[in-house]
Protein backbone atom coordinates (compact mmCIF):
# COMPACT_ATOMS: atom_id res chain seq x y z
CA UNK A 1 0.00 0.00 0.00
CA UNK A 2 1.18 3.53 -0.79
CA UNK A 3 1.32 5.91 2.25
CA UNK A 4 -0.55 9.16 1.58
CA UNK A 5 -0.87 12.54 3.36
CA UNK A 6 -4.58 11.87 3.97
CA UNK A 7 -3.65 8.94 6.21
CA UNK A 8 -1.17 11.15 8.07
CA UNK A 9 -4.10 13.43 8.90
CA UNK A 10 -5.99 10.45 10.30
CA UNK A 11 -3.03 9.55 12.54
CA UNK A 12 -2.62 13.15 13.72
CA UNK A 13 -6.28 13.36 14.75
CA UNK A 14 -6.06 9.99 16.50
CA UNK A 15 -3.09 11.20 18.54
CA UNK A 16 -5.00 14.34 19.51
CA UNK A 17 -7.86 12.20 20.85
CA UNK A 18 -5.93 9.38 22.50
CA UNK A 19 -4.97 9.73 26.17
CA UNK A 20 -1.24 9.42 26.77
CA UNK A 21 -1.72 6.81 29.49
CA UNK A 22 -2.91 3.26 28.82
CA UNK A 23 -5.46 3.26 26.03
CA UNK A 24 -7.07 0.59 23.85
CA UNK A 25 -7.02 1.35 20.12
CA UNK A 26 -8.30 -0.76 17.23
CA UNK A 27 -7.17 -0.34 13.63
CA UNK A 28 -9.78 -1.94 11.36
CA UNK A 29 -8.38 -3.16 8.05
CA UNK A 30 -4.78 -2.38 8.94
CA UNK A 31 -3.28 -3.39 5.58
CA UNK A 32 0.49 -2.90 5.80
CA UNK A 33 0.05 -1.59 9.34
CA UNK A 34 1.11 2.01 8.81
CA UNK A 35 -1.63 3.51 11.02
CA UNK A 36 -1.28 1.02 13.87
CA UNK A 37 2.52 1.23 13.82
CA UNK A 38 2.53 5.03 13.78
CA UNK A 39 0.19 5.11 16.78
CA UNK A 40 2.19 2.43 18.60
CA UNK A 41 5.40 4.44 18.24
CA UNK A 42 3.79 7.56 19.66
CA UNK A 43 1.78 5.74 22.34
CA UNK A 44 4.06 3.00 23.74
CA UNK A 45 1.67 2.31 26.64
CA UNK A 46 -1.28 1.75 24.33
CA UNK A 47 -2.85 -1.63 23.72
CA UNK A 48 -3.39 -1.78 19.97
CA UNK A 49 -5.35 -4.38 18.03
CA UNK A 50 -4.87 -4.36 14.25
CA UNK A 51 -7.23 -6.44 12.13
CA UNK A 52 -7.42 -7.41 8.49
CA UNK A 53 -9.25 -10.02 6.45
CA UNK A 54 -6.04 -10.78 4.56
CA UNK A 55 -3.49 -13.06 6.22
CA UNK A 56 -0.91 -11.86 3.70
CA UNK A 57 -1.49 -8.24 4.76
CA UNK A 58 -1.15 -9.16 8.43
CA UNK A 59 2.15 -10.93 7.81
CA UNK A 60 3.47 -7.81 6.09
CA UNK A 61 2.15 -5.55 8.87
CA UNK A 62 3.74 -7.76 11.52
CA UNK A 63 7.05 -7.65 9.65
CA UNK A 64 6.85 -3.86 9.42
CA UNK A 65 6.15 -3.64 13.15
CA UNK A 66 9.17 -5.85 13.91
CA UNK A 67 11.38 -3.62 11.80
CA UNK A 68 10.27 -0.68 13.94
CA UNK A 69 10.79 -2.61 17.18
CA UNK A 70 7.08 -2.34 17.97
CA UNK A 71 5.70 -4.90 20.42
CA UNK A 72 2.36 -3.44 21.59
CA UNK A 73 0.24 -4.43 18.57
CA UNK A 74 -1.87 -7.60 18.43
CA UNK A 75 -2.46 -8.55 14.78
CA UNK A 76 -5.69 -10.53 14.33
CA UNK A 77 -7.26 -11.91 11.14
CA UNK A 78 -10.93 -11.34 10.44
CA UNK A 79 -13.48 -9.19 8.65
CA UNK A 80 -14.27 -5.82 10.21
CA UNK A 81 -15.48 -6.34 13.80
CA UNK A 82 -15.47 -10.13 13.97
CA UNK A 83 -12.01 -10.24 15.63
CA UNK A 84 -13.18 -7.78 18.31
CA UNK A 85 -16.09 -10.03 19.15
CA UNK A 86 -13.73 -12.98 19.60
CA UNK A 87 -11.45 -10.87 21.80
CA UNK A 88 -14.42 -9.80 23.94
CA UNK A 89 -13.80 -6.11 23.40
CA UNK A 90 -17.39 -5.01 23.70
CA UNK A 91 -17.42 -1.56 25.29
CA UNK A 92 -13.67 -1.66 25.97
CA UNK A 93 -12.14 0.39 23.16
CA UNK A 94 -11.15 4.03 23.54
CA UNK A 95 -10.58 4.62 19.85
CA UNK A 96 -11.36 2.78 16.62
CA UNK A 97 -9.56 3.97 13.51
CA UNK A 98 -9.90 2.85 9.92
CA UNK A 99 -8.83 3.69 6.41
CA UNK A 100 -11.61 1.63 4.85
CA UNK A 101 -12.29 0.83 1.21
CA UNK A 102 -14.38 3.73 -0.07
CA UNK A 103 -13.98 3.58 -3.85
CA UNK A 104 -17.02 2.52 -5.88
CA UNK A 105 -16.73 -0.12 -8.59
CA UNK A 106 -17.26 2.56 -11.23
CA UNK A 107 -14.56 4.81 -9.74
CA UNK A 108 -12.11 1.89 -9.74
CA UNK A 109 -12.20 1.74 -13.54
CA UNK A 110 -11.09 5.40 -13.68
CA UNK A 111 -8.18 5.16 -11.22
CA UNK A 112 -4.64 5.64 -12.54
CA UNK A 113 -3.00 2.46 -13.79
CA UNK A 114 -0.18 2.75 -11.23
CA UNK A 115 -2.77 2.51 -8.44
CA UNK A 116 -4.57 -0.49 -9.94
CA UNK A 117 -1.29 -2.31 -10.57
CA UNK A 118 0.21 -1.86 -7.10
CA UNK A 119 -2.72 -1.81 -4.69
CA UNK A 120 -5.20 -4.67 -4.17
CA UNK A 121 -8.68 -3.95 -5.46
CA UNK A 122 -10.19 -5.39 -2.26
CA UNK A 123 -8.34 -2.80 -0.18
CA UNK A 124 -9.85 0.10 -2.13
CA UNK A 125 -13.24 -0.89 -3.54
CA UNK A 126 -16.16 -1.05 -1.11
CA UNK A 127 -18.97 -1.92 -3.49
CA UNK A 128 -21.38 -0.28 -5.89
CA UNK A 129 -21.60 3.06 -4.01
CA UNK A 130 -18.27 3.13 -2.16
CA UNK A 131 -20.07 3.51 1.17
CA UNK A 132 -20.77 -0.14 1.94
CA UNK A 133 -17.93 -0.64 4.43
CA UNK A 134 -18.40 2.80 5.97
CA UNK A 135 -22.06 1.92 6.59
CA UNK A 136 -20.94 -1.07 8.64
CA UNK A 137 -18.50 1.10 10.61
CA UNK A 138 -21.31 3.53 11.41
CA UNK A 139 -23.63 0.73 12.48
CA UNK A 140 -21.30 -1.42 14.56
CA UNK A 141 -18.34 0.55 15.93
CA UNK A 142 -20.20 2.03 18.90
CA UNK A 143 -20.86 -1.48 20.21
CA UNK A 144 -17.13 -1.87 20.91
CA UNK A 145 -16.37 1.65 22.09
CA UNK A 146 -16.47 2.88 25.65
CA UNK A 147 -19.07 5.61 26.23
CA UNK A 148 -17.36 8.74 24.97
CA UNK A 149 -14.97 6.71 22.80
CA UNK A 150 -14.21 7.75 19.24
CA UNK A 151 -14.53 6.32 15.74
CA UNK A 152 -12.14 7.98 13.29
CA UNK A 153 -11.94 7.04 9.62
CA UNK A 154 -10.95 8.27 6.20
CA UNK A 155 -13.53 9.02 3.49
CA UNK A 156 -13.39 9.66 -0.23
CA UNK A 157 -13.88 12.83 -2.25
CA UNK A 158 -17.49 14.00 -2.22
CA UNK A 159 -18.63 11.47 0.40
CA UNK A 160 -19.13 13.85 3.35
CA UNK A 161 -22.91 14.23 3.03
CA UNK A 162 -23.51 10.52 2.56
CA UNK A 163 -21.29 9.61 5.50
CA UNK A 164 -22.89 12.26 7.70
CA UNK A 165 -26.31 10.83 6.90
CA UNK A 166 -25.17 7.30 7.82
CA UNK A 167 -23.82 8.40 11.19
CA UNK A 168 -26.68 10.78 11.98
CA UNK A 169 -29.22 8.01 11.40
CA UNK A 170 -27.68 6.04 14.28
CA UNK A 171 -28.52 7.50 17.73
CA UNK A 172 -25.36 5.90 19.14
CA UNK A 173 -23.34 8.85 17.81
CA UNK A 174 -23.68 12.04 19.83
CA UNK A 175 -21.00 14.04 18.04
CA UNK A 176 -20.03 14.02 14.37
CA UNK A 177 -17.19 16.06 12.87
CA UNK A 178 -15.29 16.23 9.59
CA UNK A 179 -11.75 17.42 8.87
CA UNK A 180 -10.21 18.67 5.63
CA UNK A 181 -6.98 17.45 4.06
CA UNK A 182 -4.23 19.70 2.69
CA UNK A 183 -6.14 20.03 -0.58
CA UNK A 184 -9.21 21.38 1.20
CA UNK A 185 -11.28 18.22 0.73
CA UNK A 186 -13.28 16.64 3.56
CA UNK A 187 -11.21 13.56 4.29
CA UNK A 188 -11.49 12.37 7.90
CA UNK A 189 -14.66 11.66 9.88
CA UNK A 190 -15.05 11.61 13.65
CA UNK A 191 -17.90 10.04 15.61
CA UNK A 192 -18.14 10.18 19.42
CA UNK A 193 -20.04 7.29 20.95
CA UNK A 194 -22.99 7.37 23.28
CA UNK A 195 -23.40 4.45 25.74
CA UNK A 196 -23.15 0.99 24.21
CA UNK A 197 -24.68 0.58 20.80
CA UNK A 198 -26.55 -2.45 19.59
CA UNK A 199 -24.64 -5.35 18.12
CA UNK A 200 -25.48 -6.01 14.49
Amino acid sequence: MIPRPETELLVEKALELAPREEVTIVDIGTGCGNIAISLAKELPKAKIVATDISQRALKLASLNASRQNISNINFVQGSLFSPLKKLRLRGKCDLIVANPPYVSRKEWTRLPQEVKEYEPMRALVSGKTGLEVIRKLAQEASYYLKPGGYLLFEIGYGQKDGVKSLLASNPCWKKIEFFKDLSGNWRVTLGKAMPLGKER
